[in-house]
């Protein structure tokens, strides 16, 4: 395999706008042009870089190959470690470490598939909650979501345990950025609203694991406004499954920094009872949005002089066969009223709630009545 500092296409993946956030970041200040193509950056006390505006240079390579090494010697560390750190310099950075058990430093093949299931769940769950806040998601159905994730690309993994390491898309310089250095602005860049989600998310249900620990019985509903869901829950108790502890770590691009350029949160073995009973407790008393129920009409009922009628479906939930109840227009009814008398099932969508030992389908549509033979 090529080493990354002498491949020309993984020097090109390092992007002057990567080069120009890190200088900053560094204390370097941009002090005038040089030539066309490139810019002076000046330090209080190291030597000016000359660093490229763009690309499209013949040996942009060659001067990012140069600069990774004038860094190193003014860090006073390897070339390979400023290269990845460069390339992380436009991308937010998602590591998910897996401690495994017996103090083992390599993890069995489930307990690596466990961790980049686990890894895939917690980054796509904590995505959802960024258009609105739920105790219970259909994950897969959120486009945006979806895609966000899609957009992840996994690195080589890390030494130290196990640790997958993600980068996300590039996150652009803000054209409008915060007038003072602590502030976020109030739109995040690119694919940064997706991101956010998760270390606050991963905060919110670790406060809630401790606060229910001690005998707060409410924890887990205030923290669903930060991201909090069962999905989230269930996926982080996957996750520690093999695991005795695991850390998730993500580091802010470069190119739009925050006030703390780190997030770290931890769990152990301690949190996954009580994670795994709040997602049930959310399951159990939340509406699941958009479910589709097929099964056969066993009850009809439309109140003298309205359009609107009631019906009751028999059907399966959680593999359970249940019946639940549902209003439908007037439409929907009339052809749940034919399907009734030609027995023959329907298909109905809505969002599913449990009261006590009932189910009922709320907002429900008629969307589609199944042929017979």
């Amino acid at each position: 395999m090529t080493s990354p500092l002498r491949d020309p296409d993984q020097l090109r993946d390092i992007s002057p706008a990567g080069l120009s956030a890190y200088a900053r970041f560094h204390g370097w200040e941009k002090a005038e042009e040089f030539g066309e193509n490139a810019d002076v950056y000046v330090h209080p006390s190291h030597h000016d870089l000359v660093l490229p505006r763009h690309t499209r240079l013949l040996d942009y390579a060659r001067v990012v190959a140069n600069t990774i090494g004038d860094l190193a010697k003014l860090e006073d560390t390897d070339e390979l470690t400023v290269f990845r750190r460069l390339k992380s310099a436009d991308r937010d950075e998602i590591r998910v470490r897996g401690v495994p058990p017996h103090e083992r430093s390599e993890p069995s093949i489930s307990e690596a598939a466990a961790l980049l299931r686990g890894a895939r769940s917690l980054i796509l769950d904590a995505a959802c909650q960024a258009e609105s806040s739920r105790a219970v998601l259909r994950p897969e159905a959120n486009k945006e979501a979806v895609a966000f994730a899609d957009r992840i690309r996994m690195e080589h993994t890390e030494p130290g345990s196990f640790v997958l390491v993600f980068r996300t898309a590039v996150v652009p310089t803000p054209l409008q950025p915060p007038l003072w250095a602590d502030l976020i602005p109030p739109d995040e860049p690119g694919d940064r609203r997706f991101t956010a989600c998760l270390p606050t998310a991963l905060s919110a249900a670790s406060n809630a694991a401790e606060l229910a620990a001690g005998g707060d019985s409410e924890a887990f509903d205030r923290a669903v406004d930060e991201g909090v869901s069962a999905n989230l829950l269930e996926a982080l108790a996957d996750l520690m499954g093999p695991f005795p502890e695991i850390e998730v770590d993500v580091e802010w691009a470069l190119t739009a920094p925050r006030p703390t350029q780190l997030d770290e949160i931890g769990f152990d073995q301690s949190e996954v009872p009580i994670f795994r009973e709040a997602a049930a407790t959310f399951r159990s008393t939340e509406p699941r949005p958009d479910e589709i129920l097929a099964g056969m009409v066993e009850l009809l009922a439309r109140p003298t002089g309205e359009d609107d009628g009631r019906v009751r479906l028999r059907t399966f939930v959680d593999k359970k066969p249940v019946t639940v109840s549902a209003e439908l227009k007037q439409s929907d009814y009339e052809l749940a009223v034919q399907s009734h008398g030609n027995r023959v099932p329907i298909s109905l969508e809505g969002d599913l709630e449990r009261v006590g030992q009932r189910w009922r389908l709320l907002g429900a549509e008629l969307v589609a009545v199944h042929g017979g033979e």
